[in-house]
């Protein structure tokens, strides 16, 4: 849904990035469906970051099941091989 909303926290709660929705993706395997873009942030290498997705349609909050260490400039998937994030649904 493009009200959903995926945004990544620390392990102390803090908010650390805040997905950009792309709705729909124009050609790949992928084409139609929506994928997320999501730049997080920190000064240091080596925090793990959690996910968490707001599902709109059912007004619900899944976790993730999918941890990540931070680190400083790393790029991880594009549009045509994303990096996958699983929720707990």
């Amino acid at each position: 849904d493009e009200n959903d909303i995926l945004a990544a926290f620390d392990l102390g709660g803090n908010v650390r990035g805040i997905a950009l929705h792309l709705y729909p993706i124009p050609f790949g395997i992928y084409e139609g469906t929506g994928l997320y873009e999501i730049q997080i942030r920190g000064d240091e290498s080596g925090d793990t970051i959690n996910f968490l997705y707001y599902d709109a349609s059912e007004d619900e909050f899944l976790n993730s099941t999918t941890e990540y260490n931070f680190v400083i400039d790393e790029i991880i998937g594009d549009v045509v091989n994303p990096h996958q994030i699983f929720v707990n649904k």
